[in-house]
């Protein structure tokens, strides 16, 4: 028997012998092996996985950061090799005790690769039975996490997109090779000669594109010599993610007025549509214990470092501490940060005579661009409520005026103007295209609240409140103004109540509680008054979120309920005393105190999910209270960038005991 080696062609002699009554012949047989093509064969299938290292949450040591995740469980999957890069002063290993041999445990080795300074590289079997592993750091303990087997799929996280798979191929026929990929959702990936796969889009798990729309995109590679192929079917599944926000950048007071207490550091705030122009109001020294400076404050981030800009900065004597001119009330940027209004409130002698002033500008210069858009004289006290609004593309501003009193000491009367902006730094004469005045028999007995626009000023959203505190039910609702092509406003429908269940009176927000998304189909409101049965006492609060369908206003997924939030229904709670919303609709924040523990703040961030058809939680909260500042209650102290990564945030405490000391935080978000 000749059994010749595995693909081996060619000539081969075979002599063989017959012997009888002690002669023997002999014969020669010639064999010739015909090679036949073979298909190619995938030798190996790398996933890379980049690892980095950062403080961990509470700054007591490292940690391995995978994706922008700590600490990140992963799964492994048989057939695959994975490759990890990471810090050579951090050497990744692999145990099957946690923390490996910080614990006591042993080093994995099988089929393991750390030959190459910095290179990690594990491999499993395609019948590879189950193993649970942990990775660590070999020098420094508490470092790494979970590493499980899982079903053979190619496991990445939501959001990240490019290189995914190295495919490494060979031929014993040595024929040239050629790749190729195929599958229910190859629209979404892209491959190369050099055996690379990569998926081209940014998935994201709330809103899932394959086929099924299950998270899992479906591939088939196949690879050819031209007559004979190898497939592998490929399946890609999407990991869904719970990334915390990150601090990203902290602007301080350098002022803190002893005399007349705190610093009012960033009682007004505004933010681009890129989180690279941050403007709050502020102090700056000198601070003298006589006079309150009073300061708009602008930075811009060029070059990944933020560079101040000018200020535009107003002064007082302070002759009575409630007489400042006040320049903190109410700030709105245009989305590429070249436009800003603000509004102004200046409190003279008596203070009782209110007069307000709202200014639009132009951050090539410190010269004020804008003229008087309202002057209200008003008889509820210095500083009365009212605000500003502007549109997206700074091309469209509100300014509306509460004024009158009522016997529950609100406002009664509202005047609401809408204002053409020119192009360019001539704005000194806006165009008034709007106005409202209203009275108590105007829309029920309510003012209004709040005013938000679209980003081309299409739409303009009012917010109205009741009159009366503790209401029976006519209530907070919104009306929407919509610009017609005489390039004026006028209602469209009815009002639409806000926020409507079975216990909700539904007052509206103290301070912001209305966002329009950018193409004018989306919005959320707040109440922050929100009072229930016998327990009138009590404020609990709500959120909820409308959607625009057939022309229809109708509420979006869950209302948000003050009392389903706190552990202690019967300590009330702040819910929606603002809300923002990312420009396209999908992502909602809004801040949160449960009962009266005011060490006990944080932001709730909800990204809108088409699997729940609901809106989910996104990250674990952004707590405040521990450090000693917490989110202000204020204006509108907190602002969301259009694309609903970049929350820019005021928090205060008060070091000295009655002085407040403020800081003005940003912080990224991550899709999650």
């Amino acid at each position: 028997m000749f059994s010749p080696d595995l693909n081996w062609f060619g000539e081969e002699n075979i002599t063989y012998y017959l012997s009888a009554g002690g002669e023997t012949r002999s014969a020669n047989i010639k064999v010739t092996y015909i090679p036949v093509n073979d298909p190619p064969v995938i030798d190996s299938i790398t996933q890379t996985i980049n690892v980095s290292v950062e403080p961990n949450s509470n700054g007591s040591g490292n940690i391995y950061v995978i994706n922008g995740q700590q600490a990140k469980e992963l799964k492994f999957n048989n057939a695959v090799e994975y490759r990890f890069v990471h810090p050579e002063e951090h050497p990744l290993r692999f145990s099957t005790t946690a923390d490996g041999t910080h614990n006591g445990g042993s080093e994995y080795l099988e089929n393991v690769d750390t030959s190459t300074p910095g290179v990690t590289v594990i491999s499993f079997s395609p019948t590879q039975t189950e193993l649970n592993l942990y990775y660590y750091c070999d020098i420094h303990p508490g470092m790494g996490s979970k590493f499980l087997k899982s079903e053979f799929l190619i496991n990445t996280d939501e959001n990240l997109s490019g290189s995914l798979l190295t495919i490494a191929a060979s031929d014993v026929d040595d024929e040239t090779l050629s790749f190729s990929i195929t599958g229910d959702d190859v629209e979404h990936f892209s491959r190369n000669d050099e055996g690379q796969i990569s998926i081209d889009v940014e998935p994201d798990f709330e809103n899932p594109i394959d086929k099924n729309l299950d998270n899992k995109y479906l591939l088939s590679l196949n690879i050819s010599d031209g007559k004979l192929s190898t497939t592998q079917e490929i399946d890609v599944k999407i990991i869904d993610l719970n990334i915390p926000a990150t601090l990203l950048k902290e602007f301080t007071s350098d002022c803190v007025n002893t005399q007349y207490g705190d610093t009012d550091f960033g009682s007004a705030l505004a933010l681009d549509a890129d989180a690279s122009t941050v403007i709050f109001h502020g102090r700056r020294t000198p601070c003298p214990q006589s006079q309150r400076t009073s300061q708009v404050i602008a930075y811009e981030k060029v070059n990944n470092q933020w560079k101040l800009m000018n200020s535009l900065e107003y002064m007082a004597t302070y002759q009575e501490p409630r007489n400042p001119i006040y320049a903190g009330h109410d700030y709105h940027i245009s989305d590429d940060g070249l436009r800003f209004v603000k509004r102004l409130n200046t409190c003279l002698i008596p203070y009782d005579y209110n007069t307000r002033y709202s200014g639009v500008y132009n951050w090539n210069s410190v010269e004020e661009r804008g003229g008087d858009s309202s002057t209200i004289d008003a008889q509820n006290g210095c500083r009365g409520s009212g605000g500003t609004a502007m549109s997206g593309d700074g091309m469209w501003m509100a300014v509306f005026n509460n004024f009158g009193t009522n016997q529950y000491g609100a406002p009664t009367n509202s005047r609401l103007k809408i204002h053409f902006l020119q192009k360019g730094d001539n704005v000194r004469a806006p165009a008034e295209k709007f106005t409202l005045e209203q009275n108590e028999s105007l829309l029920g007995q309510a003012v209004i609240r709040d005013v938000a626009f679209s980003y081309d000023g299409k739409l303009a959203v009012l917010s109205f409140a009741s009159l009366e505190i503790a209401n029976s039910g006519s209530g907070g609702h919104f009306r929407v103004l919509e610009r017609n092509d005489l390039g004026t406003y006028e209602f469209v429908g009815d009002r639409v109540f806000y926020c409507e269940n079975d216990f909700f009176n539904g007052f509206v927000g103290d301070d912001h509680p209305i966002q329009i998304s950018s193409d004018g189909k989306t919005l959320t409101m707040s109440a922050y008054f929100g009072r229930y049965g016998s327990m009138q006492s009590i404020d609990y609060g709500s959120v909820c979120v409308y959607e625009k369908t057939n022309n229809e206003w109708k509420q979006k997924g869950t209302l948000f309920d003050g009392r389903d939030l706190n552990p202690d229904p019967d300590d009330g709670g702040r819910l929606g005393v603002n809300t923002q919303l990312s420009g396209d609709g999908k992502r909602l924040i809004f801040s949160y105190q449960p009962g009266s523990d005011t060490n006990n703040r944080a932001f709730k961030i909800y990204d809108w999910s088409n699997i729940d058809n609901n809106w989910k939680q996104s990250g674990p909260d952004i707590q405040f209270g521990d450090d000693g500042f917490n989110i202000e209650d204020g204006f509108n102290m907190y602002k969301l960038s259009r694309d609903g990564t970049t929350l820019a945030a005021l928090v205060k405490n008060s070091p000295t005991g009655s002085v407040s000391e403020g800081r003005v935080r940003l912080y990224f978000l991550p899709k999650n």
